[in-house]
């Protein structure tokens, strides 16, 4: 007796005298296989490591996942949910964990895990990422050398400025020169307030400061006083990003009387430029534009 199955070819031979017999087959499946195959670093609206998997097909037929642990956070990502990519004709798998400023020495602990059993453990971190490029600094463009070296003085500075695991500084291995920060005149990018309504009236809403949150991404937060008697959805929040799109913010209520809205996805190479958010009562002229500072300007403490 002869068969297929799954393209392999299957033979039974009976031997002896006997008229009838009974046979049971089991299919094995393919084990699941995942490899790491690399690493990168994404600086967008946020700082992600990458994380690039080899994973057999037999993988999501599993319960299978990436586990990420920085900084007291763990995040969990489904095989299922990774995004596809193609790197030289082979398909892999990414997986993305994200890191905020302050977080660049800290170590990323990984393992991937299918059916609670742990295949593989890592351990990372964008400082290591930055070093090993900076090791062989003859292969990239000079403008990625600098933008590293930028990137790992920022670390540090969000670890001083929060005070956190600064006995571990981003820049521990760059020399004192590459330490130094340039001075530069940051008189363009003072906070300022500009106001359109007659007479200077802010008509029940004044600008009562601003803020900067550095996580994973970037945000600017500024912060509003309503009048009594004075319904803050009566007025609209808006901002032009870097595209010179006007985009709508949503007023959040900080505390009594105040509100803030937050200017967020703030990417790397905008970190020079102006945030103005635009306040209009609804249907009418702008009030004021507030705020008027740039995150580069607020990090050195200006």
């Amino acid at each position: 007796m002869k068969w297929t199955t799954d393209k392999a070819a299957v033979t039974l031979n009976a031997t002896g005298s006997a008229n009838s017999f009974t046979f049971t087959a089991e299919y094995a499946s393919e084990s699941p296989a995942v490899s790491l195959y690399g690493r990168s670093i994404t600086l967008k609206d946020n700082i992600d490591v990458n994380y690039y998997m080899e994973m057999s097909d037999s993988v999501f037929e599993h319960d299978a996942y990436l586990e990420f642990k920085i900084g007291g956070q763990t995040y969990k990502l489904n095989a299922s949910d990774a995004a596809e990519v193609n790197e030289n004709g082979k398909t892999l798998y990414k997986f993305s964990c994200p890191v905020n400023a302050a977080q660049m020495s800290d170590t990323i602990e990984t393992r991937i895990v299918i059916d609670n059993k742990t295949e593989e453990e890592y351990s990372y971190s964008v400082k290591e990422y930055a070093t090993e490029l900076l090791s062989k600094s003859n292969e990239y463009p000079e403008e990625t050398i600098k933008l590293v070296k930028a990137l790992l003085n920022y670390g540090t500075a969000a670890q001083n400025f929060f005070k956190y695991n600064t006995d571990k500084p981003a820049n521990a291995g760059l020399s004192d020169t590459d330490k130094a920060v340039a001075a530069a005149d940051f008189a363009a990018y003072k906070a300022v307030i500009k106001t359109d309504s007659a007479n200077s009236q802010n008509k029940g809403l004044t600008y009562y400061g601003s803020s900067l949150i550095c996580k994973s991404e970037m945000t600017v937060r500024h912060y509003f006083m309503v009048n009594e008697g004075c319904d803050i959805n009566n007025y609209k929040f808006s901002y032009v990003n870097a595209d010179g799109n006007e985009v709508s913010l949503t007023p959040k209520k900080a505390s009594d009387g105040v509100y803030c809205v937050d200017i967020n996805g703030i990417m790397a190479r905008n970190l020079n430029s102006i945030f103005a958010c635009k306040v209009t009562e609804k249907n009418k002229a702008c009030i004021f534009r507030a705020g008027l500072w740039s995150v580069q300007l607020f990090t050195e403490g200006h």
